[in-house]
């Protein structure tokens, strides 16, 4: 016990000559604004299109982004506090290429903003247009700033240490050291093939989820192209038949249907657009009823590069099943 009017020694916060802020313990702010405005850009021009009467509208470009967002790191946790306000610009188009214009209008600070919508009168389906965007525009709006939600809770593209959460820079640099050449003995070059196979290493993941729909309508929204068209708000090109090729997200995604049981089973071997040429994964999903009635889905998927493991699984639970909740109405988003 420290005497009278000294400090007890493990309880004071020593300054290191290193300037170290050792596992993130101390107060750290960071400001990522210019990156919020860009991914909300990223997020929302090109990816808002729908279709129905009396034609297609899509959201074409913002007019600003005012506001802020700032990263808060305090013993090893991340705080995240922003408040941006988004003005864009939507056009709809119809058979007798008139086209009409309109605004949309959103303050983010959370993840169910309230988004207006509004048009510039004068053409013959205006009204029409602006109640499409407000019946399909604005579901697909929230779906997207979900994801930024989402992206803002780590950090948006910052890469802040945790203690639980090693740093993955650091960690590659180790990789890459272990695999230099080694002097040129048997042994040696025994332990650099070893390593430098472990830099090809693959791993899985498993999703386990459920749907207010049935099997069938649940298999149906990864079979239909219009379906996936309308909650991913990207190209795709699906066919769903053995041995069909499809084309998901604008090509991010590419892979070749294996078995197709509908309602039962969707086996597929899949891929990124950036791995690496002729890599494949395997997926594989199992859908059944549950005990309360709702759809069931189990996804299994194997051979995922190591390095991109985590954002295969972001880009099935952020831009497929959250997104496909909350636009097909099927559900509740609650991994972002």
């Amino acid at each position: 016990m420290a005497k009278i009017g000294e400090g007890d020694s493990r309880w004071i916060v020593q300054h290191r000559d290193d300037g170290a802020n050792v596992n993130s313990w101390h107060w750290s702010e960071k400001d990522i604004t210019p990156w919020a405005k860009r991914r909300v850009r990223e997020l929302l021009v090109g990816n808002i299109k729908v279709k129905g009467f009396p034609g297609e509208a899509e959201v074409k470009s913002l007019i600003k982004v005012d506001g802020d967002a700032t990263v808060y790191n305090r013993k090893g946790g991340l705080k995240t506090v922003y408040d941006l306000t988004i003005t864009g610009k939507w056009e709809g188009s119809d058979d007798s290429e008139e086209v009409t214009n309109g605004e949309f209008k959103l303050e983010v600070f959370d993840e169910d903003p309230e988004i207006f919508i509004t048009v510039e009168y004068g053409t013959k389906n205006d009204r029409a247009f602006k109640q499409l965007m407000e019946k399909e525009g604005i579901p697909l709006i929230h779906a997207q700033m979900e994801i930024f939600a989402g992206e803002v809770k780590h950090g948006g593209d910052l890469k802040l240490e945790t203690p639980d959460e090693p740093d993955e820079t650091e960690i590659r640099k180790e990789v890459l050291k272990s695999a230099e050449p080694l002097p040129a003995t048997a042994t040696s070059k025994q332990k650099t093939t070893t390593n430098v196979k472990s830099l090809n290493q693959t791993d899985d993941l498993r999703i386990e989820d459920q749907f207010r729909t049935s099997p069938s309508e649940l298999y149906l929204a990864f079979m239909d192209e219009r379906r996936v068209k309308g909650y991913t708000g990207q190209n795709c090109e699906i066919s769903p038949e053995e041995k069909g090729a499809f084309m998901l997200c604008n090509g991010l995604v590419r892979g070749t249907q294996i078995k197709l049981e509908k309602g039962k089973i969707i086996h597929q071997k899949w891929r990124m657009e950036k791995w690496n040429a002729d890599t494949y994964s395997d997926v594989k999903m199992d859908f059944s009823e549950d005990e309360d009635g709702l759809a069931k889905l189990v996804l299994t998927q194997t051979g995922i590069p190591a390095e991109h493991r985590y954002e295969t699984e972001e880009h099935w639970r952020r831009v497929i099943l959250e997104r496909m909740k909350v636009v097909l109405g099927i559900g509740t988003a609650r991994y972002i």
